[in-house]
């Protein structure tokens, strides 16, 4: 077998060996890799946030003409007309959230007993969360729901779930693909009609794929089938009307397609929870009649009939003597982020402890990319337990806690912290809040991670795998996976410039506990995610001058372009290869040893006499870095991979081009010959393998689900050897045909 090159985060993606296609439970994997989250779930996770839903202050939806118009469905079909839409719009803390959980709630009870009624499938955006606000993850959640209850609809999705693999719903190209079998979906005729809900379209990310092209493909579900409906929810400034272009022409009347959640609509709506919250309060010392209700009267006249401020307000009064309500109460002023203000003014004056510390757990919260677990939380602002526990709660009109999970209690929190980070949390800026992250999650993981975190048998599979009691990974989970991503967030600050030295905190980190590191990452089953995010972070690194600064990559130090020769034996090196324009990615010797290939970022390939170091000729052609190279085992034929999603065949004799092998759709990271030269193997993309005829370029893609790193190697084979395991066949390559299938069993 041939050696595998060292590990090189610049060209792993995650790739895999070993795709089991045969997979006689092909739609429960493609239903498992498919998932997000459970969005039945995660809204029982909302409920839990909030406070407990009242059906009295939602059933007005129901008597409202929209809600008629947009509900009505004739024997299980729709009727036709043209309401195929309805938007809840309203400013932040209206409960919109809590408007459509309502509406799911009603219509689950009312089509669980009739086999014949719409499907229902509902994602809840979150912009807390970045694996939960964007087009990908929502789509991804609805096609869930919907393959879940309507089974025979996967087969749009199964053939290239056996080519591509998980990697078809998790790649860079999972929207796409993915809108493409949803649109086949919807032109089957045996689909049943289905109702989308999609809550909070304004917390999904604008990045492409983003929300515009979330509400495209809304339109062009609406244009092509009459068997979907879709209720959705945002703020104001998202005007969904206006980008649902094909709407435009066929609305009679856009006024039976909105609901907005206005003053006059909310008013006895926000009166009723007003109410409802007045009575826990019935039995507290001193809230009698006449207290509660002049409590009543001043929040009624502050809330301006937003239930998030009214929420806030008793949130204060629990804590609160009845002696003291009213002018509390006065106190706090109108609008949500006037509300803010207030309370960030009595944060900066707690004398439970250092205000500062109230500040720091706030900014851990505000800048983390998904909602933290107290133990998490306790690492990353580096403070004692109980010191945290009760800035937590002294933030309670920022955070909550529910199940060991600290959370934003809404996204217009996690606004007010953004747009008010420099004034009110860190003068610094947020960059540098990235970059204290970084630097304590680095810190965190070095003092705890170690070899064989779980103390596992040798060979043991994460499959059906439970962590110990108490879990050591569990204060150092989201440092494992995102330290990476914050120091990249700090840009160039001169704390980030620190860190990625050759001498700074991260470097020594990678140097010493990497390994630890990633078996970590495997344990916890983000290896993918891990190294995705440093590989972002050492392309910022190879982009940072001696000064912290930006510059262009070509003119990085020039020892990151060159090639040195040592002597094994003394550990003494030669002089040093020079020619590159760039980063020198790989290497490899040609088979007799006097050859050596040298693959850069410049976009060519070097070929080196290593006994006099003479350069004989670039080999050009490459749109993009080339990132592996492998000889033949004869020598005659070098293959070349790059980032510009090609494989490119070279005479290393005369330096003549042969062929190009086209078709990956993705970045080639790895490629190796067979050890009969027959057969030549490409890993692209995120999680793709091609196998393709060294005397052809015809290829056929195989997705594997066995991890592996960016290198690739043969074992021994015949041309008809079956190899990895039970997967994969070779035919004769000489038939100028080659195919690869399951083995049959």
């Amino acid at each position: 077998m041939q050696p595998v090159n060292n590990f090189n985060f610049h060209n792993y993606e995650g790739s895999n060996i070993g795709f089991q296609g045969g997979n006689q439970n092909a739609e429960a994997d493609i239903l498992r890799d498919l998932r997000v989250v459970d969005p039945a779930v995660d809204v029982k996770k909302i409920e839990n946030k909030k406070d407990r839903l009242l059906a009295d202050t939602y059933k007005w939806i129901r008597d409202t003409d929209q809600y008629a118009c947009f509900s009505r469905w004739n024997d299980a079909q729709p009727d036709h007309d043209p309401y195929q839409l309805l938007w809840i719009k309203g400013h932040a803390g209206t409960g919109k959230t809590m408007l459509l959980i309502s509406i799911i709630r009603e219509l689950e009870n009312k089509y669980k007993s009739d086999s014949l009624a719409p499907s229902l499938s509902y994602f809840f955006c979150q912009g807390t969360d970045t694996t939960l606000n964007n087009a990908t993850a929502t789509l991804r959640s609805l096609v869930w729901m919907l393959l879940a209850k309507q089974r025979h609809l996967i087969s749009h999705v199964r053939e290239e779930y056996d080519i591509s693999g998980p990697s078809l719903f998790k790649d860079g190209h999972a929207f796409y693909a993915l809108s493409e079998a949803f649109q086949r979906m919807l032109n089957d005729p045996k689909m049943s009609p289905v109702l989308f809900v999609v809550d909070a379209l304004d917390e999904c990310d604008r990045t492409k794929p983003g929300l515009d092209e979330l509400i495209q493909l809304i339109s062009d579900s609406i244009s092509r089938s009459d068997k979907v409906k879709w209720l959705v929810s945002s703020r104001p400034e998202i005007d969904v009307l206006a980008k649902l272009k094909t709407l435009n022409a066929d609305t009679r009347d856009i006024s039976k397609t909105l609901v907005e959640l206005d003053a006059q609509r909310l008013a006895d709506p926000v009166d009723g929870y007003i109410k409802h919250k007045l009575d826990t309060l019935r039995d507290r010392r001193g809230y009698d009649k006449s207290v509660l209700a002049e409590v009543s009267n001043e929040i009624r006249r502050r809330a301006m009939n937003t239930f998030l401020w009214v929420s806030l307000a008793f949130k204060v009064l629990e804590k609160s003597h009845g002696l003291y309500a009213i002018q509390r109460i006065k106190a706090m002023p109108p609008g949500l982020s006037e509300l803010y203000d207030h309370m960030m003014t009595r944060i900066e004056n707690v004398e439970e402890v250092d205000p500062q510390d109230c500040k720091r757990v706030l900014a851990c919260a505000a800048l983390a990319f998904r909602p933290l677990s107290l133990s998490e939380l306790i690492a990353l602002a580096d403070m004692p337990p109980e010191i945290t526990v009760t800035a937590i709660e002294l933030c309670g009109s920022f955070l909550a806690a529910r199940e060991e999970t600290v959370f934003l209690i809404h996204q217009s929190a996690k606004d007010y912290l953004d747009e008010n980070f420099e004034d009110r949390l860190q003068q610094s800026g947020t960059a540098q809040g990235h970059a204290d992250i970084g630097r304590r999650s680095i810190e965190a993981m070095s003092s705890v991670l170690k070899h064989n975190m779980y103390d596992l048998d040798y060979g043991f599979k994460r499959e059906g795998m439970k962590a110990p009691e108490p879990d050591p990974l569990a204060p150092i989970g989201y440092s494992c996976v995102f330290w990476a991503d914050h120091l990249f967030e700090s840009g160039e600050t001169s704390s980030c410039k620190r860190q990625l030295s050759d001498d700074g905190a991260e470097f020594r980190f990678l140097k010493e506990p990497l390994l630890y590191w990633l078996e970590s990452l495997s344990l916890l089953g983000k290896v993918p995610e891990g190294v995705r995010s440093i590989t972002k972070l050492l392309n910022m690194a190879q982009t940072l001058d001696g000064t912290g600064t930006r510059t262009d990559r070509r003119s990085k130090a020039t020892a990151t372009r060159t090639v040195r020769l040592w002597d094994p034996a003394t550990g003494a090196h030669g002089h040093p290869l020079e020619g590159h324009g760039d980063w020198v990615t790989t290497v490899a010797f040609s088979p007799d040893g006097k050859t050596l290939a040298s693959a850069s970022g410049d976009s060519t390939v070097r070929l080196w006499d290593p006994a006099t170091g003479a350069h004989r000729h670039p080999l050009e052609g490459h749109g993009g870095w080339v990132t592996a190279v492998a000889f033949s085992p004869d020598g005659k034929t070098l293959a070349s991979a790059s980032d510009d999603s090609t494989v490119r065949l070279w005479d290393p004799a005369t330096g003549a081009h042969g062929q190009t092998l086209e078709g990956h759709g993705d970045s080639v990271s790895a490629v190796a010959f067979s050890p009969d030269g027959r057969y030549l193997t490409t890993n692209f993309g995120s999680l793709r393998l091609s196998f393709t005829s060294a005397l052809s370029d015809q290829h056929r893609d195989k997705h594997p689900t066995v991890h592996s790193f960016s290198t690739l190697a043969f074992a021994t084979m015949t041309a008809s050897t079956p190899v990895l395991e039970d997967h994969l066949k070779f035919v004769d390559v000489r038939n100028e045909a080659r195919k690869i299938q399951p083995k049959q069993s």
